[in-house]
């Protein structure tokens, strides 16, 4: 018997029905089984569009998309509450099997909800949910959440646990950076107009200057004017008095 089963465990036989939810793991699976497993998931998700859209043909398929995904969650919490036993009960090993035979047999779309979540361990679903969610209309927004998982949620509060310290003296940083840069800006600031100042006042001086120079520049012209006219007058007179003295002669 023991040959029998390690002979059986090498070929790589595998029941869904008798095995366990807990110790379904893909990785188990070979290459065959997944692709039977996936024929079967697309089989199914065929024939529950088909009776959907049977049923209610005026709903949009973006909103049976997210009752769909409210349904697979109703139906994980569901399995999830009757797994749950009490530690003081003791159970004997035939009973637990017959337990997890009966839970499979009633609730069977654990298994493919498992199934699906390993295969899409990229969340492509979760993304063509919000996109479809996004595009209907009065529908509620708490069917079309974005679906985090939770190796990712908890890598992110790892990273704010271990660099919490960095970011709060970043946060308490932050406003004794900003007062500095507006000092700074604000004496650049003074600089400038300290130079445009300046550079105004010298302006008005030469203009001032200029203005001294132009004024005593035309007062000494005219001085020169009135000398030159006061010369000719006085030359003329000269030259009146000697035509007369002449004539007298």
């Amino acid at each position: 018997m023991l040959q029998k089963k390690s002979m059986a465990s090498k070929r790589g036989n595998f029941n869904m029905k008798k095995v366990p939810l807990r110790s379904f793991n893909m990785r188990s699976l070979s290459t065959a089984n997944k692709i039977s497993l996936k024929e079967k998931l697309t089989a199914e998700l065929a024939l529950v569009r088909f009776a959907i859209d049977k049923i209610v043909g005026v709903i949009p398929r973006t909103e049976q998309y997210c009752k769909r995904a409210s349904n697979y969650n109703t139906i994980r919490s569901s399995s999830t509450k009757q797994q749950q036993v009490p530690a003081n009960k003791k159970r004997k090993a035939n009973g637990v099997s017959n337990i997890t035979h009966l839970n499979s047999q009633v609730n069977p779309n654990k298994n493919l909800f498992e199934a699906s979540t390993n295969i899409d361990s990229k969340n492509l679903v979760g993304a063509l949910r919000k996109k479809h969610c996004s595009y209907s209309k009065g529908f509620d927004e708490s069917d079309c959440k974005k679906l985090v998982s939770p190796t990712k949620s908890l890598r992110a509060a790892m990273l704010k646990d271990r660099f919490a310290n960095t970011i709060l003296k970043a946060q308490l940083e932050l406003p004794n950076i900003g007062l500095k840069e507006r000092a700074f800006r604000m004496q650049q600031e003074k600089e400038k107009l300290t130079e445009v100042y300046n550079e105004e006042e010298t302006r008005i001086e030469a203009q001032s200057k200029g203005v001294v120079n132009q004024k005593a520049k035309s007062e000494l012209r005219m001085k020169i004017k009135k000398e030159r006219e006061a010369s000719r007058l006085a030359l003329e007179k000269m030259e009146a008095t000697v035509e007369m003295n002449d004539y007298k002669r």
